[in-house]
């Protein structure tokens, strides 16, 4: 074996990890990443270059990485057509030289996370690595929602400061002037502001990467302070991925250590936990119901009990489901959560379900779940996260449908027969037509809904485009302009005219924030010059063109 070869081969056992992670954050898809990294250390061996020292060939791993991702996406060329041209925009150019700082930037940036309180640690886990929003974050680690985006806003100070002048000078083209450093001090002194629209709008493309594939983030990509700012967090976020995976490595050579002195005691133990071990048919120990604004929203959704008079719910509360019990426990106690139009919700279910309830939606719920099964009713639209329970399936009754899962992810839509959704995010459910009595099983990715005539309708879906709404944000890919402006009537709390009914038909993408005034929203829809959208008196209207 040559130098050449002896360099890879250490690359291949020490770096892999790296070069891999460096591929997922640019493909978003563990398959494709693997297989790049794969084919380019393929490539170098059968190549017979002479690159005798692993310093020499690692910045260079990097750069064929970087372009091979580039070009499976080019060859790809499907719904992506617009991922090549953000990765060429924001890494064309680089050399080797360049990625070795680079990868001396990556490991300050590991020290400094090592280096951060355990809390604010896991807060920025969390938010990179497994992509929760603050209100998970919030519900999970029980600590406000302001906590948690001060913790990401310091955080990102912390780790954006190894950075700063790599980035400024790739994006002002090796030019650093004062002015460039005085945008930059202002944006990181702004951070802790939560107003601030250019973070949030980076931090959203950042853990949702179809929204990297509009033509709005290509331009505003092509501001260099923009450019800079987004490299910044995908190198954080590639930080934060790298120093949590050697954290695991260290830990499971630890523990390899350790099972074999664990392993005599546990025999002894089970002896005695057995009896502990065995199922229970019991249901999940009843949690207090807690109730969370989504989306920042700071308004009151009406609550009722059955048989009581409705309240106004504040956000950020909670329940216990023993203040509620004054009858029997063969008795289901129901509540119902109302949302308005502009309003949506995240509540957390006695068994540990979340829900998240959007816009002019109903759900009906039991207090605590008795029984053989946990049942709901929703009007309207919900994103249901099901606590796992094997014995007590999950079902959801909507207009019609009953849908049943034991443990999974899914979003159903039913404002109306015309308008019946549920699509799979992740696990298994089945879906009942309560009319014929007919079951269909989704499998991930997939959507269900009915036709005018009542047959079932099975597509293969974006799930993005069906669950965007629970991260603040419209995202429509080709959909009837009528169900676009239906969402926004019923999020800004207008009417919607057509002043002809062709026009309900034409099919457009959209994308916008949901903190978007309507103003600027209607603006997004006139420039895709489709149709003219006029607001005026509570009411939008849409004409031909």
């Amino acid at each position: 074996m040559n130098n050449s070869q002896n360099a890879i081969t250490v690359i291949y056992r020490e770096h892999w990890q790296k070069l891999y992670i460096h591929a997922y954050n640019l493909l978003n898809d563990e398959e494709s990443a693997k297989d790049v990294v794969n084919d380019v250390f393929c490539s170098v061996l059968e190549s017979n270059e002479r690159l005798t020292t692993e310093e020499d060939l690692l910045p260079l791993f990097f750069v064929m990485v970087r372009n091979r991702c580039i070009d499976q996406i080019r060859h790809q060329n499907v719904v992506h057509k617009n991922a090549e041209r953000y990765l060429e925009e924001l890494y064309s150019g680089w050399t080797v030289k360049e990625y070795r700082e680079y990868e001396d930037k990556i490991n300050r940036m590991q020290e400094s996370i090592r280096q951060m309180a355990p809390q604010m640690r896991t807060v920025v886990e969390e938010f990179f690595l497994n992509e929760k929003k603050c209100a998970e974050i919030s519900e999970k680690l029980r600590i406000s929602d302001n906590t948690v985006r001060t913790h990401i806003a310091r955080a990102l100070k912390i780790l954006r400061k190894q950075l700063t002048i790599f980035f400024l000078k790739k994006s002002y083209r090796g030019v650093i002037s004062f002015s460039n450093l005085y945008v930059f001090n202002e944006t990181i002194d702004t951070m802790i502001d939560h107003s601030d629209k250019k973070l949030d709008y980076a931090l959203r493309a950042i853990q949702h990467p179809q929204l990297r594939e509009t033509d709005e983030f290509l331009q505003w990509i092509g501001i260099p302070e923009n450019k800079e700012l987004f490299l910044e967090l995908m190198a954080c976020k590639e930080a934060v991925i790298r120093e949590n995976l050697q954290r695991k490595r260290k830990y499971r050579k630890k523990m390899r250590i350790l099972a074999i002195a664990s392993s005599v005691a546990a025999v002894l133990i089970l002896a005695f936990l057995i009896p502990s071990l065995l199922p229970s048919t019991s249901l999940p120990a009843e949690q207090p119901i807690r109730f969370f604004a989504a989306n920042n929203n700071d308004e009151h959704v009406v609550l009722q009990m059955d048989g009581r008079s409705e309240q106004q719910l504040l956000t950020d509360s909670v329940m216990d489901v023993k203040d509620w019990k004054t009858v029997s426990a063969d008795t289901v106690c129901c509540q119902t959560l109302t949302t308005p139009r502009g309003k949506d919700f995240l509540l957390v279910l006695a068994d540990g379900t979340k829900v998240w309830l959007n816009a002019e939606s109903r759900l009906r719920y039991p207090v605590a779940f008795h029984g053989k099964e946990r049942r709901v009713e929703l009007e309207g639209e919900a994103c249901f996260e099901v606590a796992k329970d094997a014995e007590h399936p999950f079902i959801v009754c909507a207009n019609g449908m009953n849908t049943m899962v034991l443990g999974t992810k899914f979003n159903v839509r039913s404002y109306s027969v015309e308008d019946r959704h549920v699509t799979l995010v992740n696990g298994k459910v089945q879906v009942t037509n309560t009319v014929n009595n007919k079951s269909v099983t989704l499998r991930p990715g997939q959507d269900l809904t009915y036709t005018e005539t009542g047959e079932e309708k099975v597509s293969e879906v974006n799930i993005a485009t069906y669950t965007a709404w629970t991260e603040g944000m419209f995202y429509f890919e080709d959909v009837p302009l009528e169900e676009i402006m239906g969402a926004l009537g019923r999020w800004y709390n207008v009417n919607i005219d057509f002043e002809r009914c062709e026009l309900y038909h034409i099919r457009l993408n959209f994308w916008a924030n949901k903190n978007t005034h309507l103003d600027e929203a209607l603006e997004l829809l006139n420039k895709l010059e489709k149709v003219q959208v006029d607001y005026q008196d509570g009411t939008i209207t849409i004409k031909q063109i």
